[in-house]
């Protein structure tokens, strides 16, 4: 065989390879650039959602889910296009809220419209409480250092922070005998209750997008601990976004998306009702005044002459009736 038959054979089998390996390393190469791309689109959509979900005092999940929306759609540059809007809204199965005392999904629900034809539609599922029992007490956890018990013997209702509860209430033979313990059971209860729904509402997607052309199974993606401890840190959102084909060659790309809101740090404000009185006023922590009444209420809980009630703000104090104290 001559040498230029081997050379004709040698170009036949290398240049095919060489353009294989050329057009796999240009889509490594644009998926890595898009991902990054599309990694800042979602940051965006869900740092101006989170912005504006806290509004007089009172989460906004709508408006913030409208915010998110029109980001993310001026992101991909599909503002006016209804056909992709919807195409891209299929690939997110699930959106969570996140408040102080519970969270609310929004995830896909397929009806019969009235043209007896199915369709689907994102729509906020009933709100789940942070909620937990033990022998004595039932549990209402919040994000913050609030917490609500009932006496389950009683019934009688506390409502406070952590430590007012402990020094007003009798906590032996409950959670709430060790500090570090409460607080680890509190986090572990609710991201047990985060994982529980959010991996229902996402599986139950892969029923809905059967009808819709997308190829991909939806399953809640491995998030750290450290991630899931940061989703209950403050108000704010949790995006699911998986399965949008990027590249030629079958990539996918998914992402989790976690925003906080950061309102829930703030000092503490008491107001003391003295009960023969009726007069009030608000403490910060510390307080000798709140101190005595702290006492009192635990050495005579039947008969105690103080009612305490705990605000997140000077405002909501006041609003309250409550006057300043006189020691500030």
């Amino acid at each position: 065989m001559k040498v230029t038959d081997l050379a004709v054979i040698f170009i036949l089998f290398t240049v095919p390879f060489l353009l294989l390996m050329e057009i796999k390393e240009e889509n490594l190469n644009y998926v890595s650039y898009k991902q990054v791309e599309l990694n800042r689109y979602f940051d965006t959509a869900v740092e101006d959602g989170v912005s504006v979900i806290y509004d007089n005092g009172k989460i906004d999940k709508n408006r913030a889910i409208d915010t998110f929306f029109k980001t993310l759609f001026i992101n991909f540059k599909i503002n006016e296009d209804a056909y992709l809007k919807t195409n891209l809204i299929n690939y997110i199965p699930a959106i969570v809220v996140i408040e102080n005392d519970g969270f609310e999904i929004l995830s896909h629900k397929e009806f019969t419209n009235s043209d007896n034809m199915k369709e689907s539609k994102m729509i906020w599922n009933p709100k789940v409480f942070y909620s937990y029992v033990d022998n004595k007490f039932i549990y209402k956890f919040y994000i913050d250092d609030n917490l609500t018990i009932c006496e389950k013997a009683t019934k009688k209702l506390h409502k406070g922070s952590y430590k007012f509860i402990a020094n007003t209430v009798d906590i032996s033979d409950s959670i709430l005998q060790n500090e570090n313990e409460y607080k680890s059971i509190k986090q572990r209860e609710i991201v047990k209750l985060l994982q529980k729904d959010i991996n229902y509402e996402i599986n139950k997607h892969n029923d809905i997008i059967k009808n819709l052309g997308i190829d991909y199974q939806f399953a809640l993606p491995l998030i750290s601990d450290d991630n899931w401890a940061n989703s209950i840190t403050d108000i704010g959102m949790m995006v699911f976004f998986q399965g949008m084909p990027i590249g030629s060659l079958g990539n996918r790309y998914s992402n989790f998306v976690l925003g906080g809101s950061k309102v829930l740090k703030g000092r503490k404000y008491y107001v003391v009702t003295e009960k023969t009185t009726g007069r009030k006023e608000y403490h910060i922590e510390g307080c000798s005044i709140l101190e005595n009444a702290k006492d009192d209420i635990k050495s005579n809980p039947e008969t105690t002459l103080y009612k305490i009630e705990e605000y997140s703000s000077k405002y909501e104090a006041a609003k309250s009736g409550a006057f300043p104290c006189e020691n500030h």
